[in-house]
């Protein structure tokens, strides 16, 4: 603490000590404690200010890895359905993969705009059943998989209903030696066993290692995932990859310099919330959500289904459904397929 000298002062007579001013002490000591105190504040705000714009950097350099910037078309690319599957041929041709008439058909493109009439892959629905949203990969040449839905078809008007036995959701597996003829082998995923009655909107990526993995909506509000060796027998990952409704996966992954790393397009269906994002991941298993990347045209319209496609070195195609609400049998709209086009790295 800082010390008060009392003066002493003299005359020719006598010393005289003088009485002791309280009021002078006191606010001497306030004087002092507000220098000291503003000159600890500034101090302290000094370093903040260098702490925090630190901070921001780093979130915003961690951020900008992951924004995208979609440029749509207002064209549509196909009409009445959604849920495609896109592929790049080693000719540059792209084939389009989706569900049409009772089918799963294919047509091809040399643009990615104008796509020749369908050809049936010869996978067709059950009696009794509605078929939907195919994901094909090629393995090796020569060796072609597809996974796609069948679900008991609904009444007209029937509402869907809370998952059970009644309307359960499973996804299927067919074989290919070209691409173009498939052969329906039987169930790839029970979703009896581990996903509520609900397994809906594979997508299929080639692993680094050989193996494959599938990602899908599992319990008909999460993203989970299953492992195979083969494309035949697969194995449901613990878990779940992405929650609070994210659903409609689509990833894509590079590797690079001994590295891999994931991306994963996919839908929410709330409300407000309904756009289509991005998020990203190191291992493929745990994801971090990054941006909104496209967003309805109007608050009555929804979006789903994102397929993405590499077209070349820093461009890419995005295929997704957007209808009013309701769409495919619903009401007022009818989901049709259009097309965003980027002209960067995604990754």
């Amino acid at each position: 603490m800082l010390n008060i000298e009392e003066e002493i002062m003299e005359s020719g007579e006598e010393t005289i000590e003088p009485k002791k001013s309280n009021v002078w002490v006191i606010v001497s000591i306030i004087i002092l404690a507000v220098a000291i105190l503003g000159a600890v504040g500034w101090w302290w705000s000094k370093n903040k200010n260098s702490r925090t714009n630190i901070s921001s950097t780093s979130t915003t350099e961690n951020t900008t890895t992951i924004k995208d910037n979609w440029t749509r078309s207002p064209d549509i690319i196909m009409k009445n359905t959604t849920s495609t599957s896109t592929l790049k041929l080693d000719d540059g041709t792209l084939r389009m993969y989706l569900m049409k008439d009772g089918k799963i058909v294919y047509a091809e493109s040399k643009d990615g705009r104008s796509f020749d009439i369908d050809t049936s892959t010869g996978v067709t629905e059950d009696s009794g059943k509605i078929i939907s949203n195919p994901a094909v990969l090629k393995i090796t040449n020569g060796n072609w998989i597809m996974i796609f839905e069948q679900a008991p078809m609904k009444a007209p008007g029937e509402k869907e209903g809370i998952p059970g036995s009644k309307n359960q959701r499973n996804l299927y597996l067919s074989t290919s030696t070209d691409g173009k003829r498939f052969s329906k082998i039987g169930v790839a995923i029970d979703s009896a066993k581990d996903d509520n009655y609900f397994a809906s909107v594979p997508d299929l990526i080639l692993l680094p290692d050989g193996k494959i993995r599938m990602y899908y909506v599992c319990g008909g509000e999460a993203t989970c995932s299953a492992i195979s060796a083969d494309g035949k027998s697969w194995t449901k990952e613990a878990d779940i990859r992405l929650g609070e409704r994210a659903v409609d996966p689509d990833v894509l992954l590079n590797s690079k310099n001994g590295q891999t790393k994931y991306i994963m397009y996919f839908s929410v269906l709330t409300g407000a919330d309904n756009k289509l994002y991005k998020a990203t991941s190191d291992d493929g298993l745990v994801w971090k959500k990054g941006d909104v990347v496209i967003s309805p045209t109007s608050n009555i319209h929804t979006v789903v289904d994102p397929d993405v496609v590499k077209i070349s070195d820093n461009k890419y195609y995005m295929y997704f459904g957007e209808a009013k609400e309701g769409g495919l049998g619903g009401t007022p709209g009818e989901f049709n397929v259009y097309l965003a086009e980027m002209s960067s790295d995604i990754f």
